[in-house]
């Protein structure tokens, strides 16, 4: 079919699943063919399965959780952000850092707003120099604090962080979603071959993202997907539709 566009419908229209490899369709059937002393009958036949696959590269974590059915996607903006932290009694000895959870992208020390030593009781301020000081460890800011912390600690403070996206996954039972799928063939006068499921999940038993070693000229991860066809309430399962051949 030469080179295929493979895209998906998510609930919000087609968006493309970038570049891939080894894209195909197999189907499986079922042949029954009845047999009897006296006459022939034609066999009869039905799909059983239909699987479009092929190795995804140019991921998404969008597209990760939409195909896989798995985890809950969340955008961080690069916007600056306020953080709150809790430092337990007892959990740190004089001298010991505190790293914070929030960091600048740029590296930057992150913005102090309060340190409260006793928090929820005397509720007594802390500052910079005189209790603690802020210093990099292992790259990443943190309190060091001269005593030993024998009180909660609440610490407030701002950050920028990167601007990132996150997919976490739980020990969970989840739905597997159903989504449009369809690859595509377009010749050089704009004329298609294509292949759409109606509705589809990705049937791979495992779930496997695949990383090369920065010494590899082909260093782009990829995931390989197996789109298997769901009937619709009309028993339809996918469609090949074809421009390109007009005899």
């Amino acid at each position: 079919m030469g080179s295929v566009k493979f895209s998906a419908d998510f609930g919000q229209g087609y968006v493309n699943l970038g570049a891939l490899k080894n894209a195909s369709l197999k189907i499986t059937k079922q042949k029954t063919e009845l047999t009897f002393d006296n006459a022939k009958m034609p066999p009869k036949v039905k799909i059983l399965e239909a699987i479009l696959s092929a190795e995804l590269y140019e991921l998404s974590l969008e597209s990760i959780k939409n195909i896989n059915g798995l985890g809950e996607f969340s955008l961080t903006n690069g916007t600056q952000q306020n953080k709150t932290q809790i430092i337990k009694a007892g959990s740190l000895q004089a001298n010991t850092a505190f790293v914070l959870e929030g960091q600048n992208a740029d590296g930057s020390k992150p913005t102090i707003t309060s340190v409260t030593y006793d928090k929820g009781a005397a509720n007594t301020a802390r500052a910079e120099n005189t209790n603690y000081s802020l210093a990099k460890v292992d790259g990443k800011w943190a309190l060091v604090f001269k005593a030993a912390v024998d009180k909660d600690v609440e610490v407030v403070y701002k950050h920028t962080p990167a601007k990132s996206k996150q997919l976490l996954f739980k020990d969970v039972i989840s739905n597997q979603s159903l989504s449009k799928y369809k690859f595509e063939n377009e010749n050089w006068d704009g004329k298609v071959i294509m292949i759409e499921f109606f509705e589809g999940f990705n049937n791979s038993d495992n779930f496997e993202i695949s990383f090369k070693s920065d010494d590899e000229t082909n260093d782009a991860s990829s995931m390989q997907v197996e789109i298997k066809a769901f009937p619709t309430k009309d028993k339809k399962l996918f469609r090949i539709f074809d421009e390109q051949d007009e005899d």
